[in-house]
């Protein structure tokens, strides 16, 4: 009777061990996939020396962002944030020519941004094709399920034929509103339709003002504003 008693507690032992073990192992599955703070290499909210290759002592010695279309109205672009082009960024992407981080006063990145104009004859198609596999690899090396990217559309505000088609996805970073994005923006020019690839990584409230500069938010889908090429990439969106 001894020993059974002494086996069932050493059974027991070792399931407590075991399953306080899965459950350790499951929330650091959870940690290690929660929504990235970083991209390319650059982390949101850290110094901005740290990837520049030449010190930086002062904000206002960096550049006022599409300041050909700030005025005194902006609320947050051109007095609270400022950016820089990098080019030794550590993990570079073929998809990518072009790095930019967003920098606030106290020479924190509060966002990150990369993008490539694409070439081909079907400029518009490529981009769509290049951010739905982004998507996709995005969505699976963060466990995210992509139907929780939401789609936005937009118009261009200029008047012309252009507009810009995210995939975004918002979550909470120790009570910082942020947004993670992967988008097509274009326009046409002589009958020709031009495309951007664009991903981003910042505070939200960035990443609102920045579109707000270029264009208005559409209601309606791409089909109906007529956007040729494109679709939704998310189902029930």
């Amino acid at each position: 009777m001894k020993r059974l008693f002494l086996s069932i507690f050493l059974i027991l032992i070792f399931y407590n061990v075991s399953y306080a073990s899965s459950l350790s192992d499951i929330k650091n599955l959870f940690n290690k996939n929660k929504p990235p703070v970083e991209l390319f290499g650059i982390k949101l909210f850290e110094d901005i020396n740290k990837y520049s290759k030449d010190e930086i002592k002062e904000f206002r010695s960096l550049e006022r962002p599409y300041k050909d279309r700030i005025n005194d109205t902006t609320e947050l672009l051109g007095r609270e944030v400022r950016w820089l082009f990098l080019d030794n960024v550590e993990i570079k992407n073929p998809n990518f020519k072009y790095y930019t981080v967003y920098v606030n006063k106290k020479l924190e990145i509060v966002g990150i941004e990369g993008d490539s104009d694409i070439q081909g004859i079907d400029q518009p198609q490529i981009c769509f094709d290049k951010k739905t596999k982004l998507l996709e690899l995005i969505a699976e090396k963060h466990v995210l399920n992509i139907e929780n990217f939401k789609e936005e559309i937009y118009v261009s505000k200029d008047g012309d034929k252009g507009g810009a088609i995210r995939s975004v996805f918002e979550f909470n970073h120790d009570g910082i509103d942020l947004n993670y994005s992967v988008s097509c923006t274009f326009y046409e020019e002589d009958k020709k339709m031009w495309a951007y690839l664009f991903i981003e990584l910042s505070i939200e409230e960035l990443s609102n003002d920045i579109y707000k500069l270029f264009y208005k938010k559409s209601e309606k889908s791409a089909e109906q504003l007529g956007f040729p090429y494109f679709k939704s990439d998310a189902k029930g969106l």
